[in-house]
Parts: structure tokens; sequence; C-alpha cells
């Protein structure tokens, strides 16, 4: 019985280690403790990608009272697979939304964050591997109407 747990235990670890990492080619926004500093209040283009090992982008933002927030992300490829999720700066959700493949390219986030820093993750999970989006970041109460980022 040993022997089997042990080689069970061998044969996980190296599956795990074998692959690449769908974050090596992120750059410096892969991860939450190295976000990109916001541009509020304007559209902001980027791109995510599994294949090209750039699954998931970070954003970061700082208010210095509770408020309210508005992410609106259009997805230039709408088969994406995406989740979009708001973040205090502990890494704790404060709002999250799924994009399924073949729902709307158009997603609209709201949520109230705490004071000090926070951050947005744009992570990509599937349907379309790869797709460029345009993100715009709003504080304050929002009328919930997304103006056309392109």
């Amino acid at each position: 019985m040993h022997v089997f747990l042990l080689y069970t235990g061998l044969l996980a670890l190296s599956v795990v280690g074998c692959g690449g990492s769908l974050e090596a080619q992120s750059g410096p926004d892969a991860y939450r403790d190295q976000a990109a500093p916001a541009i509020l209040n304007a559209w902001v283009p980027d791109a995510i990608s599994r294949s090209e090992e750039d699954a998931t982008d970070w954003k970061s933002f700082q208010v210095s009272t509770e408020t309210p927030v508005t992410i609106q992300v259009k997805f230039g490829d709408p088969a994406v697979a995406a989740r979009v999720s708001l973040h205090d700066i502990h890494g704790i959700p404060v709002a999250a939304k799924n994009k399924r493949k073949g729902d709307p390219a158009a997603l609209l986030l709201a949520g109230t964050v705490p004071a000090g820093l926070n951050f947005i993750q744009i992570h990509c999970t599937g349907g379309s591997d790869a797709s460029e989006y345009a993100i715009q970041i709003a504080l304050g109460d929002s009328s919930g109407t997304p103006p056309r980022p392109f």
C-alpha cells in the first residue's frame, strides 16, 4: 500500500511539473502584486491569451474612501470565456462576473470597494483561447449604460 501511495504521489508531482505556465509570457501584470496601475474613466485596450501564456491581467487603483466602482469590459472575440473580478487589498473578491463562450461581448460589473488599494483581474477561462479587450473603470455611481469603446 505504501508503494502505491508513493508512486501515486510521484506521478501527481510529475504531471503538475509538466507543461507551460498560463502566465509565462504575461509580462508585469500576471499576478496581483504586479498589477498595472489602472487608468480611470477611459477606455484602455489590452489582451488575454491562453495559447500565448498571458491568460491573466491585473489592474490596481486606489481610493480614499469606500467607493462604488463600475467596470465595463468589451471583448473583441465574443467566443472567449473570461472572468472579471474586483478585489480588495487582501485579494478578497468584492464582485465578479463570468462571460461564457457565446455570451454578449460586453460585460458590466459593479461593486463597492473599501478605502485603499484595490484590484481588478481579467482572466481567460476558455472558449476562444485569446481576445483583445477594452476596459473602462469608473469611480462613483454610474448609469450602467456602457458607452461604445471603439
